[in-house]
């Protein structure tokens, strides 16, 4: 079994979408691996930040739909921070009609998966 240390923040245009830890930290669990809470405990130490890097706002009559673009960047370490083994930056545009906050959540939801496969890929 393999342990992990998860290192996660993902940001939106107003908070910190924590949810984004949870799902990668469940993909992980289910493919073998155990999260520490500490990266000396570690295999292996992710570190994932989302942050949005542009906005924008169109109106269509009475609708406004609000368009993100979300980069996640993802760096895989071989134990605690000892050797970068892989690093990358993923991105996709989130839309909705709400707000940017409920954009940028369409936007993690769709990088998610990606997230995980990617991190899974490298530590096998």
């Amino acid at each position: 079994m393999l342990r992990i240390y998860l290192d996660c923040n993902a940001l939106t245009t107003g908070y910190t979408y924590s949810e984004l830890r949870g799902e990668i930290a469940g993909e992980l669990t289910k493919d073998n691996c155990m999260l520490v809470r500490s990266a000396d405990d570690a295999d292996y130490t992710i570190q994932v930040g989302g942050v949005v890097k542009s906005q924008q706002k169109t109106d269509f009559g009475a609708t406004t739909l609000y368009m993100v673009d979300i980069s996640a960047s993802i760096m895989i370490d071989r134990g605690a921070y000892a050797a970068r083994i892989f690093e990358t930056t993923l991105s996709k545009r989130g839309k909705d009609t709400r707000g940017f906050d409920e954009a940028s959540v369409e936007a993690y939801k769709q990088l998610t998966p990606l997230i995980c496969e990617t991190i899974k890929e490298h530590i096998r």
